[in-house]
């Protein structure tokens, strides 16, 4: 399928000879073509792979060649150099030729192999453009050689290297690239690779031998990869699926080279050093610097001393000429910059790290800088002094800074030679400014005196005669209560002394009852009637009835006396609980005037070890939990209730505590005191047993109740609860039974009255009374029952009303000189 090329024409002899100067044939290919296919037509196919590789030609050349036509005339390019390579080593580059120019290209190494079925071929190099293929048949194998001829190095130009077998050119938007098919060079050889060639060969052929590249893909020539990729239909018949791979290569010379290090990016006014070195050795150097007026150059030898003049950018190249004549150039970056200033020549702003609410920040700040040429982190370094402290990095025109912990450093502007260029700047990273700190101490003064007044306020509440004597009065009354209503009742099986109980009511009353129903009131009264003077029957109304009778109506007068006692002590109870719910109410409002003021002057402490340097937020102290009841501290309450338990010695008001010492604090930074804030109202949080559900009735459920406002909470609706339940026995129950005592009192005058009156009467009257009577004794067991309740319930309140109310003694822990000595 390869278009041969057509015979060479040898432009001059003069050109030919002038290109052939030392060092000018790259050391590796410009670049790489691959050839996949796999054809198929008439029941025929094949498949092959070529790997070729293009040097510049050693002449310029006129012929037919890969689509392109030269001219008699010389191509664009000629006039700049004498041969291809000649130019393409003065360009130094693919990308650097101008547009309009033209370089052309040989195959020096190709490889490769292929099968059409019947017989094989591979493909290898063995000189410049020469080489060997290997055929094999069912029948027979055997090995040519192609290419050539060889020449001598001096007459290259009459060899493979001015055959054009590929051809660029340079276009103002990149280039176009066309080559020849490479081939096996022994395909002729077999017999179905040319299936597809000739008459048969696919129209749009020329387009996969064809590359357009971009400005971009020569500026990155060695890393450039493009790839055409088509299925294409026989002009006659069948299918060819062809994919060439185009790979740049580095442009790089065995023999004239030169490299150029060192630093050529300098601060106005600095100066930079450069060596040059080139290979062969033995040769001579020649810098320059474009625009020529950026950088002063002092040259000896292979190395140069650059001073820079002013500011701008440019180019440095050095000129390498070889011993034999050979040429080469290299070149790098040359600038000169200058930093007029940074934030406008004003101090560069503290960089923050909290804000006064203790809210964590950025950190980061931008500040602008001037300097000539523009985009000047492009030419130089910007360094932190500290990069602890702070970083930098650089955009155009303005600096962003990150600040990472509080301190001072400096940023300063290096250039590639590590010279300094412009003024060095301080920059200072704090945690608050100094208006932050000063609006805190501010803040810290107020949140002062707010503590002492409210620590004033809580001391007047928790102080005052009237709540003192409300705590008494409720406590006293509460140990009364008791003792009056355990009159009332049998207490481990015994009386309580002269106050008659509600069961001896019931048992006396029963007695009576048994009797009216039991007696033959009928017989008795005929008996009685035959006694002319009635002795009989006096007698035996009293033997039956006086005596029970009498003793009923003692008793349960007696017994009325207590329960009143008992009514009226619960309704003292009910008055005392009122007071201390009023007072104890204030005591709450206090204590959470004073707990917020407390916790304002902690957050505003805290700020402030935030600002200090202390960046650990304080360890909170443990508040109990909402609802800690202990469970139970409650055992089983005994089946028969005892006598009330006489409160612990009244305790002293405690005095004022000093702050704990133990509690936890946050670091503080070294050298820097901690503050002490003043402690709240302490103390061991205390197990006070109270209905504090309004479902709950007595004192056998313990709560830890602290010197706290949620505490007093807890307590406020322990003592209501209390207060409800001593309301509802004594309204219920205690007035029932003090209703059924005197309806009782009634019942048993009119028995008395009955009994010194004729049998008719009395009749009557036990009749009318024994319902009445039965009534009376079910609602005075009722009170029995109830009052054994009560007696089992609240057998522990006197004592846990007395340490509730040492509680509330508590907040005179609180005094106004504890926080004053601590600020």
């Amino acid at each position: 399928m390869k278009i041969s090329p057509s015979a060479v024409l040898i432009l001059s002899a003069g050109m030919i000879l002038s290109s052939l100067a030392a060092g000018q044939t790259p050391s590796g290919p410009v670049f790489t073509i691959t050839m996949e296919q796999k054809g198929s037509a008439e029941d025929k196919s094949f498949k092959k792979t070529i790997e070729a590789g293009y040097w510049p030609c050693a002449a310029w050349n006129s012929g037919y060649t890969g689509g392109v036509t030269y001219s008699e005339k010389p191509v664009m390019g000629a006039q700049m150099n004498a041969s291809p390579e000649g130019l393409l080593a003065g360009r130094g580059s693919i990308a650097a030729m101008k547009p309009g120019e033209t370089m052309i290209f040989y195959v020096r190494v190709k490889s490769g192999s292929g099968n059409d079925g019947e017989s094989s071929v591979t493909l290898s190099t063995v000189g410049d453009g020469v080489f060997s293929y290997t055929v094999v048949t069912e029948n027979d194998t055997w090995t040519s050689s192609a290419g050539g001829p060889v020449t001598d190095p001096g007459r290259r130009a009459f060899g493979p290297a001015g055959n054009t077998e590929a051809v660029i050119k340079r276009t103002v938007d990149g280039a176009v690239l066309t080559f020849s098919e490479p081939d096996l060079e022994g395909e002729g050889d077999c017999d179905f690779f040319s299936i597809l060639s000739g008459d048969n060969e696919p129209e749009e052929m020329p387009e996969v031998l064809t590359f357009k590249l971009s400005n971009e893909d020569m500026k990155n020539w060695q890393a450039l990869q493009k790839v055409n990729n088509s299925v294409l239909n026989g002009y006659v018949d069948g299918t060819l699926e062809i994919k060439a791979t185009l790979r740049g290569g580095p442009i790089s010379y065995v023999g004239a080279g030169v490299s150029l290090d060192g630093c050529s990016e300098l601060g106005a006014g600095e100066q930079g050093k450069v060596t040059a070195s080139g290979k062969p050795e033995g040769g001579t150097y020649a810098f320059r610097v474009e625009p020529s007026d950026l950088m002063s150059v002092d040259a000896a030898g292979a190395t140069a001393t650059l001073t820079g003049s002013r500011p701008g950018r440019g180019t440095l190249f050095v000129g390498y000429t070889t011993p034999d004549g050979g040429k080469a150039e290299a070149s790098k970056p040359a600038s000169v910059v200058r930093i007029n200033s940074y934030n406008g020549g004003d101090a560069i702003p503290q960089i923050l790290l909290y804000d006064i609410y203790g809210n964590k920040l950025s950190g980061k700040l931008t500040v602008p800088y001037s300097s000539e040429p523009d985009e000047a982190q492009e030419l130089v370094d910007f360094v932190s002094g500290n990069p602890s402290v702070f970083t930098v990095v650089a955009s155009t025109d303005n600096l962003d800074i990150q600040g990472s912990k509080t301190g001072k450093s400096t940023i300063e502007a290096r250039d590639n030679c590590g010279n300094t260029t412009g003024p060095a700047v301080e920059v200072e990273v704090v945690n608050c400014d100094k208006e932050t700190v000063e609006a805190l101490a501010k803040m810290k003064q107020a949140a002062i005196e707010n503590l002492k007044d409210a620590a004033e306020n809580l001391q007047k509440v928790a102080g005052s005669k009237e709540f003192e004597k409300a705590r008494d009065d409720l406590v006293n009354s509460t140990i009364e209560l008791l003792a009056k209503a355990g009159l009332t009742i049998i207490t481990s099986g015994k009386t309580s002394g002269a106050i008659e109980t509600a069961s001896k009511i019931a048992e006396a009353g029963a007695a009576v009852s048994e009797m009216i129903s039991s007696a033959n009131l009928e017989e008795f009264y005929t008996s009685a009637g035959k006694a002319a003077s009635g002795e009989l029957f006096d007698k035996a109304v009293y033997t039956h009835y006086g005596k029970e009778i009498a003793e009923l109506w003692g008793k349960s007068l007696s017994a009325a006396i207590g329960v009143f006692e008992v009514y009226q002590a619960a309704d003292r109870f009910g008055q005392n609980s009122a007071r201390i719910l009023d007072h104890e109410n204030g005591l709450k409002n206090a204590m959470e005037s004073w707990e917020k003021a407390y916790k304002d002057l902690q957050r505003i402490e805290r700020l402030q070890q935030i600002c200090k340097g202390d960046k650990t937020e304080p360890q909170k102290k443990e508040e109990p939990e909402a609802d800690q009841t202990t469970k139970p501290t409650d055992p089983t309450p005994p089946t028969d209730p005892k006598p009330p338990v006489g409160p612990k010695p009244k305790t002293e008001t405690p005095p004022a505590q000093k702050p704990p010492t133990g509690d936890p604090k946050p670091p503080v930074p070294e050298g820097e005191e901690p503050p002490v804030p003043p402690p709240p109202p302490t103390g061991e949080p205390r197990q006070v047993g109270l209905p504090y559900s309004p479902e709950e009735c007595g004192c056998y459920k313990a709560k830890s109740i602290s010197v706290s406002s949620e505490g007093f909470s807890a307590l406020l609706a322990g003592i209501k609860n209390i207060g409800d339940c001593v309301e509802k026995f004594n309204s219920a129950s205690v007035t029932d039974y003090l209703n059924a005592l005197k309806e009782l009192s009634a019942v048993t005058d009119t028995l008395n009255a009955a009994v010194n009156k004729d049998p008719d009467i009395f009749k009557i009257k036990a009749k009318e009374a024994k319902p009445k009577l039965d009534s009376l004794i079910e609602h005075t067991k009722s009170y029995d029952v109830a009052g054994k309740t009560f007696m089992k319930q609240f057998q522990k309140c006197p004592e846990s009303i007395t340490t509730g109310m040492d509680v509330l003694k508590s907040a005179l822990t609180v005094t106004v000189d504890s926080i004053t000595t601590k600020y």
